[in-house]
């Protein structure tokens, strides 16, 4: 029986009976993700049906960090993963098979939220060339999550492209805002939603935006977060696979199309952002939730980006670009 028959049986019995029934027909795959937004977009695709859709009955399991889920992944407990292509690149140079399934964001998904008093005093507007936004940075101290971090690598790089320079410190994404408030740091560089507190309430301001593309394209990831899967399980059922990435690129198709569903599917999937919040989050996160497909190229800039944070990877110049990305 192929897998459309499956399908269609799942689908008599789905409407005569609720329950594990529903499940009937469908492929089990375990998926591992992140808390924030971008790791959690299977929880996105979950509620809007996307994982039935192309015949799958998807368990998402939560971990801390992407650094987490790809352990899990390695070490078999789960058949795929959202993580970041650090853990990627990291994974070849040691010779550890992982692969590129699906893009589920564009560029850097960090914005610099500078705080509204020193924007004010600085005089220079919001709208005002990135270049002299960058200089308002100089003398600062950011807050970012780790010197190595994708967040510390971009925003100092950019900083210093105009002749600037700042100071780090470092610290969880959660404490940010009350680092902020309290004047302990003047800007942070964070994901969502962790930069929506001080906007909405006004102690601070989105000054440089990652979702945006306003920092040098060469100073970004091609994508902070990607589906992947191990080598063996795409050569062994490269259809289940495909189906996999399948799931994504409609949530990509979504966001562009269905901003409402999109909406409402993150409320459902966290529940402890509020509405209001949402509203904020889709309008800046909407650009990089529309994720294109990874190409070569862009595997390669990965490699390159590591390199430019200083990764002490020692067979990261041997690996082969074209190995990381699945295709049938």
């Amino acid at each position: 029986m192929n897998l459309m028959t499956k399908l269609g049986g799942a689908l008599v019995v789905a409407a005569a009976l609720a329950g594990p029934a529903a499940a009937q027909g469908l492929q089990d795959v375990t998926i591992a993700h992140t808390p924030s937004l971008i790791g959690g977009v299977p929880k996105i695709a979950q509620e809007l049906g996307l994982f039935e859709k192309h015949g799958f009955n998807a368990t998402l399991v939560q971990m801390e960090s992407a650094n987490a889920t790809a352990t899990g992944l390695i070490s078999g407990s789960v058949d795929a993963t959202i993580t970041g292509p650090g853990e990627l690149i990291a994974a070849a140079a040691r010779g550890v098979e992982m692969m590129v399934v699906a893009n589920v964001y564009n560029g850097l998904n960090g914005s610099i939220v500078l705080s509204k008093e020193v924007a004010d005093r600085s005089g220079i507007a919001p709208d005002a060339p990135v270049e002299e936004r960058l200089k308002v940075l100089d003398g600062l101290t950011i807050g970012s999550t780790s010197a190595t971090s994708a967040f510390t690598v971009s925003t100092r790089g950019a900083i210093e492209r105009v002749g600037a320079s700042a100071t780090f410190t470092y610290m969880g994404q959660p404490t940010m805002q009350a680092a902020l408030e309290s004047g302990a740091v003047q800007a942070i560089m964070a994901g969502a939603p962790f930069w929506v507190g001080p906007v909405l309430n006004e102690t601070g301001i989105i000054w440089v935006s990652g979702p945006r593309g306003e920092f040098p394209p060469d100073l970004m990831p091609r994508s902070p977060a990607s589906l992947m899967v191990m080598r063996p399980l795409a050569e062994s059922d490269p259809d289940m696979v495909e189906r996999l990435g399948a799931v994504f690129v409609d949530l990509a198709m979504a966001v562009a199309e269905r901003p409402d569903e999109v909406k409402t599917a993150i409320g459902r999937a966290f529940p402890t952002i509020d509405a209001a919040t949402i509203e904020v989050l889709y309008e800046v996160e909407k650009h990089g939730l529309m994720a294109r497909p990874l190409t070569v190229e862009d595997i390669a800039h990965e490699i390159a980006y590591v390199k430019l944070g200083g990764a002490d990877l020692p067979g990261i110049d041997s690996i082969d670009p074209a190995a990381l990305l699945f295709a049938r």
